[in-house]
């Protein structure tokens, strides 16, 4: 049996010199503190809107993984319905990615036949 998983990615915040240009192995000048402040309020409303997702994905029987720079969002259920269920949340702009996934013993089988044809 295969299993379809659906699953979402929310970006949190990256490296610094990639969020700020002009940083990395540049002399900073007096404007920069401006886009420090400019980041901080981009920064605000990203992991506020992340966070308002993430509420309602996991009320809705989402389960949630932490990364590096995001979190992965996924669901037992097929691309079509975690789409359908996304625009009942009220989350039409999110991305999702399917999966299909089969059975353990069914991988067994097949990796056993592999073994066989190749014998």
């Amino acid at each position: 049996m295969v299993q379809k998983i659906s699953r979402i990615t929310l970006w949190l915040f990256g490296k610094p010199a990639w969020e700020l240009k002009k940083l990395e192995g540049e002399e900073l000048k007096l404007e920069f503190a401006d886009s420090l402040v400019s980041l901080g309020g981009e920064l605000n409303e990203r992991l506020k809107e992340s966070a308002k997702i993430l509420r309602g994905l996991l009320k809705a029987g989402w389960t949630a993984y932490g990364g590096l720079y995001d979190i992965m969002l996924e669901k037992e259920v097929s691309k079509k319905e975690a789409k359908k269920e996304l625009k009942e949340l009220g989350f039409t702009d999110l991305e999702v990615d399917e999966e299909e996934l089969e059975e353990e013993e069914e991988l067994e089988e097949k990796m056993a036949e592999e073994v066989k044809e190749e014998s």
